[in-house]
């Protein structure tokens, strides 16, 4: 397996969402935020692998984080922010 064929899946604690990107991207990005010495994201790698792989992860985990931002909008909802779908 090469980096052009290794995927990671990405999880945002923010947004409450799933994100798959190539692995040669995500270091690209890190190196272009180390670079400029400010942070990346707020995304973390949750599996790293094939694109399959990842998609299957994120289907595994997809339950638990729609609970979470079903859970989110909702405290936002009773602060009477805005939710952000």
């Amino acid at each position: 397996m090469t980096t052009n064929d290794t995927y990671v899946l990405e999880w945002s604690h923010s947004s409450s969402q799933f994100h798959i990107q190539r692995l040669s991207d995500l270091v690209s990005a890190n190196r272009l935020a180390y670079r400029d010495n400010r942070p990346r994201a707020d995304y973390h790698v949750l599996h790293v692998g094939t694109l399959k792989e990842c998609s299957d992860m994120a289907d595994a985990c997809r339950q638990t984080v729609d609970t979470r931002r079903q859970a989110m909008h909702a405290i936002q909802a009773a602060q009477g922010k805005r939710a952000v779908l």
